[in-house]
């Protein structure tokens, strides 16, 4: 897959900070390394709108959100929709960053800004051939 060409490698840590999501992952050009951090089941999270992108994709994956005096409680009511959420929206996200950066000759130079559009577009695309996978598996396997 050309998402993972010249990728290094994958490593999942543990949170540096009881502030969860800052970051969730991040990507190394250097090193052509993606780190990821560990999510909690459940967390509080300061300063960010209810209404914000991420927030809003937490809400599709089935993460119940309560939002009190400028503070979010998101919980997760099991695994499996974390773990989907959090590879539709951060590893995709990261790798998206590496594709980036692993085929820049062919690109022009962009700012950071644009650097989270292109990586963004980039997630939402592996997570369309994800399902994409997954409905043909169905299919073929209901076929038999």
């Amino acid at each position: 897959m050309e998402y993972l060409y010249g990728l290094k490698r994958i490593e999942l840590r543990a949170r540096q900070s009881e502030e969860v999501g800052k970051p969730f992952g991040l990507y190394l050009p250097d090193e052509k390394t993606i780190i990821l951090y560990s999510l909690p089941m459940e967390w509080s999270w300061k300063g960010v709108s209810p209404r914000s992108r991420l927030v809003l994709s937490m809400r599709r994956f089935f993460a119940e959100i309560r939002h009190d005096d400028g503070v979010l409680h998101i919980r997760w009511p099991e695994a499996g929709s974390r773990s989907v959420w959090f590879y539709s929206k951060v590893l995709s996200h990261e790798l998206g960053h590496h594709h980036r950066n692993q085929y820049r000759a062919r690109l022009r130079p962009i700012g950071s800004r644009d650097g989270e559009r292109a990586a963004n577009l980039r997630s939402r695309r592996l997570f369309k051939d994800l399902v994409k996978q997954l409905r043909s598996r169905r299919a073929r396997s209901s076929a038999v």
